[in-house]
């Protein structure tokens, strides 16, 4: 039973109610059926059918996001022959014979969208959805909206030379990385269910030549949309201002209601406004906490705000402004200090691709655009490094954020903030060395620092500890606000990397283990995770390949 292994991964007990998107039943759609790579044109999706595994484990199933989406996790005694034909059937929008009599039923699409988009800076034609398959939408318990969509699940029309499928490392990757996200507080596609396979397929996982069989995996995952900025330049370069109004008439109506209200023919400026609020306060929240992309294409870029496509990503382990964990961007043009100025870059090509809907001022509201994206930014980003250090939101002390941000490079970024907050500032009387040398757990998080910015930290330190007496908070209250805005974990490569290495043994503890630690950031745990990175951390590369 070939779909015996989609069943399990979506880990249903019960037949859900999976409608038609909203998407395929107000937007064009491709004619024709056949699942080749070609140049679609005209539409937004194509009709797909899924490729299972011959065999397959339910790698895990996430039990939290399935109890908000009214799941239940799979009880694998349960699933009969005839069980499973029932709700395979019925899911797949087909049903058997029901006692005798036939059941006609209304299909149930799984699709694949059509997007384009600027790559590493330059335009890259058709992409689109290469390997994830939308299977439908469910509703929440509000009632909301939500795709569920398979990652790996197969070939579609856009998967150029690829097979549609995705390894293993990158699925656990992409599954643990948008639920820790998730619970860090940072806008995020999520994961359902993640399905390994002894399957293999082949990949070049350093771009060096060497190619490999790479077990493979398929990731469930769940998003209001998966709309991106290169939905919209697709309809756009196609010549097609009908499709571009569309398209945003679409994604107003259904995720922007609160427009409506506003006057057609200033509705798409504000429209593009809040996307770019949107995206200003994601980077932010990104710096935050030392979230590096990787691959920060108009085609990765949510129309929501919503962090998406988990591929070459990193958190920061020593702060280093120019942290490339992509090791196909040669000039680093996606590195950590980039991700702001590059969001801002990648609003501009959406300004483009909407501007059929700005009217006579498209100048102006492009100008007005980014001017929204470059104050929210900043709001954003100063008041939660403000309140990472302790200091609160109101009025932040943008010089002495900066002048941090300067000295701490090489510090562990994560540790530094959170043992920071361990400092008991009231007990400060006399900052000297032998003070210093009372604080070990702090400063053995600037081990790396050179001298000169050791002495550039010190000075910092004492204009740090006249705030802290200024804003005249106990010590106790300040950690417990400060730990807040400080995560004890965040999934780093090397993390990411010893639990791939286990599942591929076919052990999934630690699987379990990382995500229920990812699940609590702010709360401290004795794991090995919350210390300082291992050296061998250090040579670990990651590329596109997945």
């Amino acid at each position: 039973k070939m779909l015996f292994c989609l069943w399990w991964f979506l880990g249903l007990t019960r037949a859900i109610s999976v409608h038609n998107s909203a998407f395929i039943e107000e937007l064009p759609g491709d004619p024709s059926l056949e699942n080749v790579p070609r140049t679609v044109d005209g539409v937004f999706w194509s009709r797909v059918d899924i490729t299972p595994f011959h065999t397959s484990t339910l790698a895990h199933y996430n039990n939290f996001f399935s109890q908000e989406l009214e799941l239940e996790r799979p009880l694998i005694s349960d699933w009969s022959e005839d069980h499973f034909d029932s709700y395979a059937h019925n899911y797949a929008g087909k049903n058997k014979e029901k006692k005798g009599k036939e059941k006609k039923a209304e299909e149930v699409k799984r699709k694949g969208e059509l997007m384009i988009g600027h790559q590493f800076g330059y335009w890259a034609g058709q992409l689109g959805d290469g390997r994830a398959i939308c299977l439908g939408e469910l509703r929440d318990k509000q009632q909301q909206r939500l795709e569920l969509c398979l990652k790996g699940a197969g070939k579609t029309p856009y998967s150029r030379r690829g097979d549609g499928r995705a390894v293993l490392r990158s699925s656990i990757r992409e599954y643990l990385a948008s639920e820790a996200m998730y619970y860090l507080g940072i806008p995020t596609t999520r994961s359902l269910s993640l399905v390994t396979t002894e399957e293999t397929t082949k990949r070049d996982p350093l771009y060096n030549g060497t190619v490999i069989n790479e077990k493979m995996a398929i990731v469930a995952r769940v998003a209001p949309n998966f709309i991106r900025f290169g939905s919209f330049e697709r309809v756009f370069y196609q010549n097609r201002p009908d499709l571009v109004l569309m398209l945003a008439n679409y994604t107003v109506f259904h995720y922007f209601p609160h427009l409506l209200e506003i006057s057609e023919s200033t509705r798409f400026h504000e429209f593009f406004y809040e996307v770019a609020r949107r995206t200003a306060i994601l980077v932010a929240k990104w710096q935050s906490v030392g979230f590096t992309h990787g691959v920060l294409n108009t085609d990765n870029m949510s129309i929501l705000g919503l962090t998406i496509d988990y591929g070459p990503f990193g958190f920061l382990d020593g702060f280093n402004p120019d942290y490339t964990p992509n090791g196909s961007d040669d000039e680093g043009r996606y590195s950590f200090k980039n991700q702001p100025s590059i969001c801002r870059w990648n609003l501009q090509k959406l300004a483009i691709a909407l501007s059929p809907l700005f009217g006579e001022d498209e100048t102006g509201v492009t100008s007005r655009g980014l001017h929204v994206f470059d104050e929210a930014f900043e709001s954003t980003y100063y008041e939660i490094f403000s309140q990472k250090i302790g200091l609160g939101s109101s009025s932040p002390n943008k010089e002495l954020i900066d002048e941090l941000l300067h000295v701490i490079v090489g510090a562990d970024f994560t540790l530094f903030f959170r043992r920071l907050a361990k400092i008991k500032i009231l007990d400060v009387v006399c900052f000297d060395n032998e003070w210093i040398q009372n604080q070990e757990s702090f400063f053995d998080v600037l081990r790396l620092l050179p001298p000169d910015r050791l002495v550039r930290f010190y000075s910092w330190f004492n204009q740090y500890l006249t705030e802290m007496r200024r804003v005249d908070m106990k010590d106790d209250v300040r950690e417990k606000e400060m730990n807040k805005l400080n995560p004890a974990i965040v999934l780093r490569t090397w993390i990411a990397q010893r639990v791939i290495s286990e599942v591929e043994q076919g052990d999934l503890s630690l699987l379990e283990q990382t995500f229920g630690l990812l699940r609590t950031p702010y709360e401290e745990n004795d794991s090995e995770f919350y210390n300082l990175p291992p050296t061998w951390a250090t040579d670990l590369r990651l590329t596109c390949s997945s």
